[in-house]
């Protein structure tokens, strides 16, 4: 199991203890950023997961901004292409989740990418280059912060 898949699988366990109902996305809905549907009461909301398990340790979110697979293929990440109105970022050596909109982590994107450095990641298949965020600056624009998720160490 990848880690984001044990990140999925976590977050999906969780939240349906939460009470709610989860639609797991399609290929064609997942490459527009949305991973599942929470579905409660009448609210119905769409969400892409992020799982970073370095955040933890380093105390900085990594916010994709661009994502390569080869020389040909470039495209923005997900900060920028997410039509989710809802981002789960997973941090499972703190167990803690973040839930953020996606319009406001959007509405940071100018100002964040003056202010912190950016750097690039290795990925299965691909890299990607983000900005390099702080965690207590992302986590201020948490609507909620869950705490009592499993803790997770980075090496599984």
């Amino acid at each position: 199991m990848t880690k984001g898949n044990l990140g999925e699988v976590t977050l999906d366990r969780y939240f349906h203890e939460k009470g709610y109902r989860l639609l797991k996305a399609g290929d064609a809905t997942q490459r527009r950023g949305i991973d599942r549907k929470f579905i409660k009461g009448h609210i119905e909301l769409t969400v892409e997961y992020k799982t970073d398990f370095k955040a933890g340790e380093t105390g900085n979110a990594f916010i994709e901004t661009e994502s390569v697979r080869n020389a040909n293929t470039e495209k923005k990440g997900w900060l920028l292409t997410t039509q989710a109105q809802v981002i789960v970022y997973y941090l499972p050596t703190r167990g803690k989740a973040l839930w953020l909109s996606a319009l406001d982590l959007k509405s940071k994107y100018e100002y964040w990418h003056g202010c912190f450095r950016k750097s690039t990641a290795r990925n299965d298949g691909y890299h990607s280059t983000g900005i390099i965020v702080p965690l207590e600056e992302v986590e201020k624009l948490a609507r909620v912060v869950f705490d009592d998720l499993p803790v997770t160490k980075a090496d599984k």
